[in-house]
């Protein structure tokens, strides 16, 4: 399972009694509790969920206390959420009265639990009828996972925008998180703070990413691909004073894989992004690009 699996059970109003959410990221264990809360609605949330952390003194109350408030009836009716994070730190002498509850779970309650790292078998053998989901995010659920991390910030990313992002950015759920904080920015100042969703289409995308919008990586590449090295060179030297050398890469591969290129041409385009690349690893620094350029100019 992964990051998307959970995701789809909180869409579905998580619909079985009680969670294991483990994962080696932290970060991503942090991630799936935000989606949680955000999963409550905002006027329910001082009666509705209940969050707690075995790894923090002040948010952890002896573990009766936890099962009392899974037992309670809601306010107002409906179900109510309780998170419970950092279940490693739990004593195995002082786990029965979560095993105990999950016996005969209340069906008022949905119980979401961490677990940083890998559960260990005797724990996982004793918490019966848990639903147990690793948190990871494989590179096919990507698109997904970008969908709804930039929906939870206010950010409606096209799918054109997502596609792009990916390409450009890589497969890096770190870098791509990164882009997608600075959309949700964006996305508070174009909104005046009204909290609506905000669109962002692929140009959009782009033009956040290079910080630039007169000058695109699509400029480039019409550029190199009409044999034009002034103005080339002139849109690369804007560009690279907002992006890393890994970043321009990406850029060129996404937009030479969707260009119209004899087969003898896309062999000879991607060989040289690929040197370039293994160059830029190598030696850093942006004179592998420049070389780059120089070989496109002439291949395409």
């Amino acid at each position: 399972m992964s990051i998307k699996a959970f995701y789809l059970e909180l869409k579905k109003g998580l619909p079985a009694p009680a969670y294991l959410l483990h994962a080696e990221d932290a970060a991503l264990l942090k991630e799936a509790v935000m989606g949680v809360k955000a999963s409550v609605p905002k006027e329910d949330r001082d009666f509705k969920y209940h969050p707690y952390d075995l790894d923090s003194p002040d948010d952890s109350p002896p573990l009766e206390h936890i099962i009392d408030t899974l037992n309670s009836v809601p306010f107002m009716g409906g179900r109510q959420t309780v998170t419970m994070e950092n279940l490693q730190k739990l004593k195995a002498a002082d786990i029965m009265p979560l095993v105990n509850y999950l016996l005969s779970p209340s069906p008022d309650s949905a119980l979401v639990l961490t677990y940083s790292g890998k559960p260990r078998k005797t724990l996982v053998d004793k918490l019966k009828g848990v639903k147990s989901i690793a948190i990871g995010i494989r590179e096919q659920d990507l698109p997904f996972w970008v969908k709804e991390r930039a929906a939870s910030r206010g950010v409606e990313l096209t799918g054109g925008a997502i596609e792009y992002l990916i390409g450009t950015v890589g497969t890096d759920p770190g870098l791509l998180a990164s882009e997608v904080e600075k959309f949700a920015s964006f996305s508070l100042g174009s909104s005046g703070g009204s909290g609506k969703m905000v669109k962002v289409d692929k140009d959009e995308v782009a033009s956040l990413i290079t910080g630039s919008g007169e000058s695109t990586p699509w400029k480039l590449t019409d550029a190199l691909k009409a044999g034009k090295a002034d103005e080339a060179f002139r849109v690369y030297a804007i560009l690279k004073q907002t992006m890393e050398p890994y970043g321009l890469l990406g850029v060129l591969n996404w937009h030479y894989g969707r260009m119209r290129m004899s087969p003898a041409q896309k062999t000879r385009v991607f060989g040289l992004l690929n040197d370039a690349d293994l160059k830029v690893k190598s030696t850093g620094g942006v004179y592998p690009l420049e070389h780059l350029l120089a070989k496109l100019l002439k291949a395409t």
